[in-house]
């Protein structure tokens, strides 16, 4: 597996990608200023969800121990379903391509 270019460079797009989301939120998002917008409603005109700074960077923990997950996955199922195994780290990478986006709109809000 790990010779195979796509999945391997599947794997370190999202590695990166989980990276940069951290940078952004270490160096964009207020750290001790109490709670940062999530979500805000242009329609309402008010802020739906609000969690603090460590609940955003759980959401980036947990995204990385999925991305981890995955890459466990491919490894034990390269071998019997290739296919399979090339959708999971391609999709793992536009999960984490997705993440990026949302943390780059959270820190634009802020």
């Amino acid at each position: 597996m790990i010779k195979d270019k796509i999945v391997l460079g599947s794997f370190i797009f999202s590695g990166l990608m989980l990276l940069i989301s951290t940078l952004v939120a270490l160096l964009s998002l207020p750290i001790n200023a109490g709670d940062i917008i999530i979500r805000f409603d242009n329609y309402h005109n008010e802020v739906v969800w609000a969690g603090s700074f460590m609940l955003f960077l759980g959401v980036i923990l947990t995204a990385a121990v999925v991305v981890l997950m995955n890459l466990l996955l491919v490894h034990h199922i390269y071998e019997r379903e290739r296919f399979l195994a090339y959708l999971l780290s391609m999709g793992t990478g536009a999960v984490s391509l997705l993440f990026l986006v949302g943390t780059l709109a959270i820190a634009l809000i802020n």
